[in-house]
C-alpha cells in the first residue's frame, strides 16, 4: 500500500529496500546473507523469497465422511393465524393478511382473509420451523 501511496510501485530498488524493513529474526538473517545485488533488486529479491519460502501446494481433498443419519423427533404441525396487536396496549387490530389486488401485506379484521402460519414443532427439542402459507 505504501508503494502505491508514494507512487513507488515501479521503483525496483525502493521496493527491495522497503521489503527489507519487514524481515525479523531468522528471515532477517537469511536476508542479510543474500548477495548485495539481490538485496537491492525487488525483482531478484522476490525470486529469492519464493525459493526460500515456497507456497505450499493446496491440500489434497479427502472424501467426505458419510453423513450421519439425523435422529427423527416426533413432530406436530400446527396451523394458525398471526394476530396484530397494538404494541403499547395490546389491543387486537386484526390479522396479518395479503391484499388480493395489490399483493401487499396488510392487517384485516376478517379471520377468513388471514395468512395461515404453519408451525412444525418437534416434541423432544425446542426446534421449530415456521412458514406462512398464502
Amino acid at each position: 500500500r505504501i508503494a502505491f501511496a508514494q507512487n513507488r510501485i515501479e521503483d525496483d530498488r525502493w521496493m527491495a529496500q522497503y521489503a527489507s524493513t519487514c524481515f525479523t529474526d531468522s528471515a532477517m538473517e537469511w536476508y542479510l546473507g543474500l548477495p548485495k545485488d539481490t538485496r537491492l533488486s525487488w525483482e531478484e529479491l522476490r525470486l529469492a523469497l519464493v525459493q526460500r519460502y515456497p507456497v505450499p501446494p493446496p491440500p489434497t481433498p479427502t472424501p467426505a465422511a458419510p453423513a450421519q443419519p439425523k435422529t427423527a423427533y416426533p413432530a406436530s404441525v400446527e396451523v394458525g393465524r398471526v394476530e396484530v396487536l397494538r404494541a403499547k396496549f395490546g389491543d387486537f387490530l386484526g390479522y396479518l393478511s395479503q391484499d388480493s389486488e395489490t399483493g401487499e401485506i396488510v392487517v384485516d379484521a376478517n379471520p377468513e382473509k388471514a395468512l395461515k402460519l404453519e408451525m412444525v414443532v418437534h416434541t423432544y427439542s425446542r426446534n421449530h420451523q415456521d412458514k406462512i402459507i398464502a
